[in-house]
């Protein structure tokens, strides 16, 4: 399995200890008080997870995350497209530790996992010091956090508070913590029944935000793609709608792939003879 690291994510390799789930002792699966009976320990280079089953591991690396850095956890496509799930909680700010490795196998065969090498990639994420909302937002936030069923229905509450707290003085910039954000803000969101939330970003000035055009504009001047880690993401994805290429690009990509590999063939064989 590809070990390759980007710069915007790492790789994680699944160690050689594994805890698959077995039926011998017909005992119960209990997310509260685990029972050691539900699971075959396995010390192996090579661990085969039976149909249908799951199995419990580590990671290898031991991570410290930061406190600006977000994750985001995603399978391995090499082991998805066979059918093997992989899940991991996302890594909180300032969390550090091995990474416990959640493998399903869901196909109806046993389905080999290999110790030592990638299983699982990590995508990476610039965090702030903090969240910038004005006073009313912040009073709509508190009163929808600790007012849960006011008599006139919450959407109205948060209305009426946050207009309120737009008339008072001094409350037009406040800056808390991430952490207190997510706190006071989220579960009035979640109540509301949203699904999404507007984001707007500012420049202080009229050249940082040119600076940031123009740089963006040279990144994309000056990258390329590695042809075949692109062939295979696009081979692993359902179809090519809103990724910005089409079938006759794939299709060039494969035949310059399929000489590519065909010139290192003959060029072994001319060597070797």
């Amino acid at each position: 399995m590809s070990l390759q690291t980007q710069i915007h994510s790492l790789v994680i390799r699944v160690a050689d200890e594994f805890k698959v789930f077995t039926n011998i002792h017909s005992t119960v699966v209990d997310p509260k008080n685990f029972d050691e009976n539900s699971f075959v320990d396995i010390n192996k280079d090579v661990c085969v997870i039976p149909p249908n089953s799951f199995a419990l591991a580590r990671s290898v690396e031991y991570f410290r995350i930061p406190r600006n850095v977000l994750t985001i956890c995603v399978g391995k496509s090499t082991y998805a497209r066979c059918g093997i799930i992989t899940n991991v909680t996302p890594f909180e700010p300032e969390w550090e530790g091995y990474v416990t490795l959640e493998i399903s196998n869901t196909t109806p065969l046993p389905a080999k996992i290999y110790a030592n090498e990638g299983i699982q990639a990590v995508a990476l994420g610039n965090g702030s010091n903090g969240n910038t909302m004005n006073g009313a937002n912040l009073v709509t936030a508190v009163g929808g956090a600790l007012v849960r069923w006011p008599p006139i229905g919450l959407p109205i509450f948060l209305v009426i508070v946050g207009a309120a707290a737009s008339l008072i003085p001094g409350l037009d910039h406040v800056s808390i913590d991430p952490e207190v954000f997510l706190l006071l803000f989220i579960p009035p969101v979640r109540d509301l029944g949203w699904r999404f939330l507007r984001k707007r970003v500012t420049f202080s000035s009229n050249i940082g935000a040119a600076r940031i055009a123009l740089v963006d504009n040279r990144a994309n001047d000056l990258a390329g793609y590695d042809d075949s880690v692109l062939l295979e993401l696009l081979e692993s994805m359902p179809d090519l709608a809103g990724t910005g290429f089409d079938d006759a690009f794939l299709a060039e990509l494969i035949g310059d792939a399929t000489r590519q590999a065909l010139t290192a063939i003959i060029d072994l064989v001319l060597v070797v003879s």
